[in-house]
């Protein structure tokens, strides 16, 4: 635990895994890999995550990834997560006790989230699965896909995956409540089901849901809706 910015190299443990900064942003700059539970937390109204390599989970089914940022959470390019076997994967932007809808999730080109079964979630507040992440002016759409991958499929069943994203009135230029675009993919198995809640506050250019681009995206469940 940090009172300030924390900054991570590569961690490699056979159990849990637990990042917090307390008063500042958290910047996970080497592999992160873990047999347990994995929690980083970013406390504060303007402290981000950015996580910039792979995130790994090797342990037994139904372990927790919980990224929980009182601002926004950005995956570079190419960031991913990896699991063994299933692995309920949370994104929570905005994650302040009392939040002030400002706090954007971006999955930048070639980022995967891989969670072989497990649930996919990327929202804000105090609830992501009820609550969207906010468009910021520094980070655009409230959740951004950009040539991004969800993908909670498995042979048996596959996850639920929920995306809630929202154009904050604050946040100046073009932003959009949930961005698709890039060739980004989204798919589940069995039962799974998907939803994505995109919104927008503001009267102008803001789009709620929007999926774009000439390079083809990719929505996919099999039984589910």
């Amino acid at each position: 635990q940090a009172s300030g910015n924390l900054v991570a190299g590569q961690i490699t443990t056979t159990g849990d895994l637990t990042l917090t900064a307390s008063s500042g942003g958290i910047s996970s700059n080497g592999v992160l890999t873990s047999g347990g539970n994995i929690s980083l937390t970013a406390v504060g109204t303007n402290s981000d995550i950015t996580v910039s390599q792979n995130i790994v989970g090797t342990g037994a089914a139904n372990n927790a990834l919980l990224v929980k940022a009182g601002n926004s959470i950005i995956f570079n390019n190419s960031a991913d997560v990896i699991t063994t076997n299933a692995l309920n994967v949370t994104l929570n932007s905005d994650a302040e006790p009392t939040p002030n809808q400002a706090g954007a999730i971006s999955l930048g080109s070639g980022t995967a989230i891989n969670s072989a079964g497990g649930d996919i979630t990327l929202g804000g507040g105090a609830n992501p699965l009820t609550t969207a992440a906010y468009s910021t002016s520094a980070n655009g759409a409230g959740i951004e896909l950009n040539g991004a991958t969800l993908n909670a499929s498995v042979v048996a069943a596959g996850g639920i995956i929920s995306l809630r994203g929202r154009r904050s009135i604050a946040s100046a230029g073009f932003n959009n409540g949930l961005n698709m675009h890039g060739g980004s993919s989204i798919s589940t198995t069995g039962g799974g089901t998907i939803t994505l809640d995109g919104s927008s506050t503001a009267t102008d250019t803001g789009i709620g849901l929007n999926v774009s681009g000439s390079e083809g995206n990719l929505i996919t469940a099999v039984n589910g809706n």
